[in-house]
């Protein structure tokens, strides 16, 4: 794990880790997919479109990233869900805009708390709350509205850093700022290692690049963490047409808030499933048109077409699953200790073994320093290991002390 990022999520995983196993952290990852897919349906519903709604959420449902980051407890589907959850808040509040409801300012409370979960779960969530609170601006009611949904998200989020501020011992976004804030704090050659792997600025030099972004990501990413298909760049001319054409239309809010995100995501990453957040808005947008604006034989060949990108989205998920023969642990087809054995798709060279051996030989009191390895959970003595953003604790003990033994003492 990345100790100095946010860990909004990691502690619903660990929540479950700690009333049941690693099952209930997984069946908890599960719920955020299938709560994104039928919360799609759900919004689609609610704003009177529920075809447009329910086709959104059935080629979201076998998008094979989401699949994938249900299956492996990630994070991004979570993201993407408490996005929506912020984005149908917003637009609640914009129905209540010049009405005689009361409390009007309950819904930009509920969005705040939303953005800020999600920005406690990935940074990128930033982008979701600043194209929110240029949407609110956009109703013209004062920057009241705004500020109250800016500072319930900043409440949510500011634990987080806090504690990275301590970690890192004054960068409160570390390790993003750490040559202006902290050069001192990243071990020599590290950050710029990551940044390269993390940002996909270094793809777009100029105009045509940046509107080929989505293209070039959709098209080059095989592998099944940022696979999404090609509904989302098909879907995407009818969602910019709703945006330019429809100017006062519910679906350019929804387009809005896509293309929104989608600007601010370009430069600043390159991994496709931290764009997830923009589908649900794009494919609801793009669908009512589709479905209000166009004849009938087109609409059927669109849903004949959606409904192939749905089988052919399934069909490399389960095959991914088979072949990890990752549901024979849960069925009880595999022990739980032969299955934590074997190296699988996102789980490479387990070190499960070595900690049973660990576990079985060395005293209750003994103390274990993990080099080159992050993951821990499975160990059941005291243990220091490190992450990719901190000095390593092999290095941090070794300076300093006069010979091993000083070392060990430590």
């Amino acid at each position: 794990l990345y100790s100095h990022l946010p860990f909004a999520q990691e502690l619903l995983y660990t929540m479950g880790l700690l009333l049941q196993g690693d099952t209930l952290a997984k069946l908890i990852s599960w719920t955020c997919g299938v709560g994104l897919t039928f919360g799609t349906a759900a919004l689609g519903q609610r704003l009177g479109h529920p075809r447009s709604g329910a086709w959104t959420a059935a080629l979201l449902g076998c998008t094979p990233a989401v699949l994938f980051n249900g299956r492996v407890t990630g994070t991004e589907n979570a993201l993407a869900l408490w996005c929506l959850r912020a984005l149908w808040a917003v637009l609640r509040w914009r129905e209540t805009v010049g009405g005689d409801k009361p409390r009007p300012y309950a819904w930009l409370i509920l969005a705040g708390v939303f953005g800020g979960l999600a920005t406690g779960t990935k940074y990128v969530g930033v982008f979701a709350c600043a194209v929110l609170g240029v949407m609110i601006l956009t109703r013209r009611v004062g920057w009241k509205p705004a500020l109250i949904f800016a500072g319930v998200a900043a409440i949510v989020f500011i634990p987080w850093p806090i504690r990275t501020a301590i970690l890192s011992g004054g960068n409160p976004l570390h390790p993003y700022f750490s040559t202006i804030l902290r050069p001192d704090a990243f071990p020599p050659g590290q950050l710029v290692n990551w940044m390269h792997d993390t940002r996909g600025s270094e793809l777009i030099q100029t105009w045509t690049d940046y509107l080929l972004h989505p293209w070039i990501l959709t098209v080059n990413q095989s592998e099944t963490p940022h696979h999404v298909g090609p509904w989302p760049l098909a879907l995407a001319p009818l969602a910019l047409w709703a945006r330019f054409r429809r100017r006062r239309s519910l679906e350019a809010v929804l387009a809005a808030f896509a293309v929104g995100y989608w600007a601010l995501w370009a430069p600043a990453s390159m991994g496709v499933r931290f764009l997830m957040p923009a589908f649900a808005p794009l494919g609801l947008a793009a669908w009512i048109v589709l479905i209000t604006s166009t004849t009938p034989p087109l609409r059927q060949v669109a849903f004949g077409v959606a409904a192939v990108v749905c089988l052919i989205g399934i069909n490399r998920s389960v095959t991914a699953s088979v072949s990890e023969s990752g549901w024979r642990a849960p069925l009880g087809q595999v022990s739980r200790d032969e299955f934590l054995r074997r190296e699988q798709h996102g789980y490479g060279f387990p070190p499960y073994a070595a900690y049973e051996r660990m576990n079985r030989e060395l005293s209750e009191n003994a103390r274990v320093l993990l080099i080159g390895e992050t993951r821990g959970a499975y160990l059941e003595r005291r243990f220091l290991a490190g992450d990719s953003f901190d000095w390593p604790p092999a290095a941090d003990l070794a300076a300093g002390a006069a010979d091993g033994e000083a070392v060990y003492r430590r």
